[in-house]
């Protein structure tokens, strides 16, 4: 039953009827106590009769409104009141995906891209909190003013159980709402969007998502649905049974990966399917460079251009191919001349963060600290562009605050031993991605997996690489794991400005260096404790002296690392020492002068002896 303008449910009075659906009728409402409005959704009774049915409910719903990120529609509150059972939740402004389908389908490629990372983040971040949507489809997803897609109504959401240490396990042996509702003659869910066990009201897990997923993407490239009937039951049964038509029949401008992508979200057999949902999540950022209008302009199907078209395609193509020759990688005919970029942190996707978070800094940090030897490239320092995040502002907002044309963004992602990174440097301007990578290595592999980073940045900055830009980009400072691991775990205690994690800062470089007592990094860590300590005014003159000791050992066994000359510059400054012999020591003295404004917040004009 309807409930009209001005009644209350609660603390919500009812402005308005916003839509309905077989979950329930959705109202733009009034939150009284917090003056705001939101959208409140009413169940339906007949869905709720059971009391067990509805106890179970409510503690699912509440499980799954715990659930935060950008790309999913906040759950303000769920209760009942009077006998209706409500959700309120964030009131999104923009159009529903479904409404974008109707007005224009198939999606341009480069929109579905943006629409469906942002989705696939979504539904990665909830099941990471081991909750399941189970009805995803264009009309629960919102695509609001700022183009961020919203996953919206968690209302059949399930928390599922974790068994023998694994997140794929089936829900429950208990009998699941699924089956349940279709005994009585209902289907829970949206059957064109149902994956083949929950159409067969099978237990299902976190990967039926992303058969559904895989749908509203298939229909989002393609214009229609991979799996229909005359009647639901019929559907149900294509779902099961048949195989969709091919992507690129319907749409010859999709892209080969991201037909690939549909491919494996759609498989019949869940365990064909993607595993985890953050593989899919890198899998699409990875994609997210053909939408560049030059991988576009390259899929062009000839057989849709006439002949005077094709033979002046034709001409372009020797054009282009004698400039690749001529002068390199075929981007820089495109993209804009970048002078300038700021390596943002990485996001770290892994299943537990917390334990990982100093290896997704180090990644940013070392590809920060490397780019710095590249003469035509001015770098921010990594100690200001560490404070900003993708989270919290947009990437044009960022690089017009740090004043550079490019920014470096990515993701890390640790499962037991082993690292995956995705990379990628996106033009400030166009918003357009200039490069994207991918990177995966064992945790013994690290340190080549940071160098491997740091020559594709660069080569993508440049064009091309010199054979001394090279070597230095791609030095490895130690081939010990464990020592690099102890450097790590110092340098991030070290950013917390806290005596006692200087002390356990100290602790692991000293350990890394028991390891290999060549590992110049952790030299430079060690000098770094000792002059935060005299700054801090935890120690007396003798710190000086030893963190001179420390930059001086590591300038020995690594001329070229500039952080040493940063630290020591810095010791000096602090004991009024000219340090104008360090030309001599230094040749790249601008590079210096970087990682000196990245350690020691020093300019040229605090350094007379360093002025030009």
């Amino acid at each position: 039953m309807a409930i009209e303008p001005g009644k209350k449910v609660g603390h919500f009075r009812i402005l308005s009827k916003i839509g309905e659906g077989g979950m329930g009728v959705v109202y733009r409402a009034r939150d009284e106590n917090l003056r705001r409005d939101v959208a409140l959704k009413v169940l339906p009774a007949e869905l709720m009769g059971k009391e067990e049915r509805r106890v179970r409910f409510l503690r699912e719903a509440r499980a799954a409104a715990s659930v935060s990120h950008k790309n999913i529609a906040t759950v303000h509150e769920v209760d009942e009141a009077a006998g209706v059972i409500f959700i309120a939740m964030e009131l999104v402004e923009g159009r529903t995906l479904r409404s974008l389908l109707r007005e224009k389908k198939p999606l341009p490629i480069p929109d579905t891209l943006a629409y469906a990372t942002g989705i696939a983040e979504g539904l990665a971040r909830a099941h990471q909190a081991r909750v399941i949507h189970r009805d995803l489809k264009p009309e629960n997803i919102i695509i609001g003013s700022d183009r961020q897609p919203k996953i919206l109504d968690f209302g059949l959401a399930k928390v599922f159980e974790e068994r023998d240490g694994t997140p794929w396990a089936n829900l429950s042996q208990a009998e699941t709402a699924t089956q349940e509702m279709t005994r009585e003659g209902k289907i829970l869910g949206t059957p064109a969007y149902m994956s083949p066990e929950q159409a067969r009201g099978e237990p299902v897990d976190l990967r039926s998502d992303i058969f559904s997923f895989g749908t509203t993407l298939y229909e989002m490239v393609t214009g229609k649905t991979p799996f229909k009937g005359k009647t639901p039951i019929d559907t149900l049964s294509s779902i099961i049974r048949d195989q969709p038509e091919p992507p690129t029949r319907l749409n010859p401008a999709a892209p080969p990966g991201l037909v690939r992508v549909m491919e494996r979200c759609l498989e019949k057999k869940p365990e064909k399917r993607y595993q985890d949902t953050q593989d899919l999540v890198l899998d699409l950022r990875g994609l997210a460079g053909e939408a560049h209008p030059v991988g576009l302009f390259a899929r062009i199907p000839l057989r849709s251009v006439s002949k005077g078209w094709k033979l002046g395609l034709a001409g372009l193509a020797i054009a282009l191919i004698a400039l690749v020759a001529a002068t390199g990688p075929i981007k820089s005919l495109f993209q804009p001349a970048i002078r300038s970029v700021a390596v943002l942190p990485l996001k770290n996707d892994s299943p537990d963060p917390e334990s990982s978070d100093y290896l997704a800094a180090a990644i940013g940090q070392d590809l920060s600290t490397k780019l710095t030897m590249l003469s035509d490239i001015r770098v921010t320092p990594w100690v200001t562009a560490r404070r900003f995040s993708v989270e919290s502002q947009t990437l044009s907002e960022i690089a017009r605050q740090l004043n550079v044309t490019a920014l470096a963004v990515g993701s890390f992602r640790m499962i037991g031993d082993q690292v995956r990174v995705s990379m990628s440097l996106v033009d400030a301007s166009s918003g357009f991605q200039l490069w994207a990578d991918e990177f995966q290595a064992p945790f013994s592999g690290f340190l080549e997996l940071e160098s491997e980073i740091a020559v594709k940045a660069a080569r993508s900055l440049l064009g091309k690489l010199s054979g001394v830009e090279r070597q230095d980009l791609a030095r490895v400072q130690t081939h010990s794991a464990d020592a690099y691991d102890h450097y790590l775990k110092g340098a991030s205690l070290l950013q917390l400005v806290d005596r006692d994690a200087n002390e356990k800062a100290l602790a692991f470089f000293e350990r890394a260096l028991e390891i290999d007592p060549d590992l110049a990094r952790a030299h430079v860590g060690r000098g770094a404790v000792f002059t935060e300590r005299y700054f801090r005014a935890w120690g007396g003159q003798d710190m000086l002296e030893l963190a001179e000791e420390s930059f001086d050992r590591a300038i020995f066994l690594d001329p070229a690392l500039t952080s040493a000359y940063g630290g020591l510059i810095h010791v000096y400054w602090m004991r009024d020492v000219d340090v104008g012999g360090l030309r001599d020591h230094n040749p790249k003295i601008n590079q210096v002068l970087k990682v000196a404004r990245e350690v020691a917040g020093l300019e040229v004009q605090d350094i007379p002896a360093l002025q030009a």
